[in-house]
């Protein structure tokens, strides 16, 4: 479900902004007043809102022993929805389209903001307590194997690690990246896969309710293996005696921007505040290392584990595929 409204939040954001890049938008008005009114992208932020929120209260009830890491995360959760609203809502999405600095900015906001405060919200699980019991007693096989199926094929760290890089280097290459800014379905897929993989990368390194945790050393391995290529793309982009994308010179000058001082900017957004969420996640992959009980759930909440709520909600803790371990 949450994947699905992921899905049409974005979509619904590349349709306004194709009508955008289409000359619909007046963009003679003040710039903070340029706010995308798509109804998507409103209804499925405000149906994700409403699926983590009964979540929560339902969780909270049911461990109350934990409340102060349930305001902790549902705290972030705001944060997280806070951060869309400004990439998908705010004048941030209405002039990606003209300028490579605020598009820069959207998928920064989107890739090292939204998606490292969803995996610590934990969306997956916590939106799981708004499912009425029903659900999960007619639909556990059916879960159970696609969990299993989706994990030992495709959510491998490794793999995941290198999807979020190939997705980072890929959409910057010159024609794609000019094609998203054209076409509606083109722009769909490339917030889609920033996001979702993102979200993919951040959750195997900090999600808290992760039932199996990585390593610290191998996350702080894969965390500074990718801060590198992306620093590489930011400096790459900063230093570029010219402009990698034409569009931009035609665009960035109509608001009073030089094409690559606009490009320029557009690399140091990458390069280098993007980097303090690498350092920040640093920071708790160094202090699980050295505190193997920080950022995880506590012993004896294991209830808050993907497979034991299932069981509290009526599947029998002995089905295929639940087990009382950790």
């Amino acid at each position: 479900m949450i994947r699905f409204l992921i899905i049409c939040i974005f979509h619904g954001g590349s349709i306004l902004s194709k009508a955008h890049s289409d000359g619909h938008q007046d963009l003679s008005m003040p710039w903070w007043t340029q706010w995308n009114s798509s109804s998507i992208i409103i209804f499925s932020l405000s149906l994700i809102f409403l699926l983590y929120g009964l979540g929560w209260v339902r969780q909270k009830k049911r461990f109350p022993h934990l409340k102060k890491f349930s305001y902790w995360q549902g705290g972030v959760f705001i944060l997280a929805i806070l951060t869309l609203v400004t990439s998908l809502l705010s004048p941030v999405d209405i002039y990606s389209d003209f300028l490579s600095w605020v598009h820069m900015l959207q998928h920064t906001l989107l890739m090292m903001v939204a998606a490292p405060l969803f995996a610590i919200a934990s969306p997956s699980y916590m939106s799981q307590w708004s499912i009425p019991a029903a659900f999960w007693r007619k639909w556990w096989l059916w879960k159970w194997w696609g969990k299993k199926t989706f994990s030992n094929f495709w959510v491998k760290p490794t793999q995941l690690v290198v999807l979020y890089g190939l997705t980072l280097w890929i959409w910057h290459i010159p024609s794609l990246y000019e094609e998203a800014l054209h076409t509606a379905w083109v722009h769909d897929l490339q917030h889609i896969s920033f996001f979702l993989t993102s979200y993919w990368f951040w959750m195997i390194l900090i999600d808290p309710a992760r039932k199996t945790p990585l390593r610290p050393e191998l996350g702080l391995m894969y965390l500074f293996v990718t801060s590198i290529h992306s620093m590489v793309l930011g400096v790459l982009m900063a230093l570029s005696p010219t402009v990698w994308y034409e569009p931009y010179l035609v665009t960035a000058p109509q608001f009073g921007w030089d094409p690559l001082k606009d490009q320029q900017v557009a690399g140091l957004i990458m390069w280098m505040p993007a980097g303090i969420t690498y350092l920040i996640a640093a920071i708790i992959l160094f202090l699980k290392l050295l505190f193997p009980t920080f950022w995880r759930l506590p012993k004896h909440s294991e209830g808050l584990r993907f497979r034991k709520p299932i069981a509290f909600l009526g599947v029998s803790k002995k089905s295929p595929g639940f087990s009382e371990d950790s």
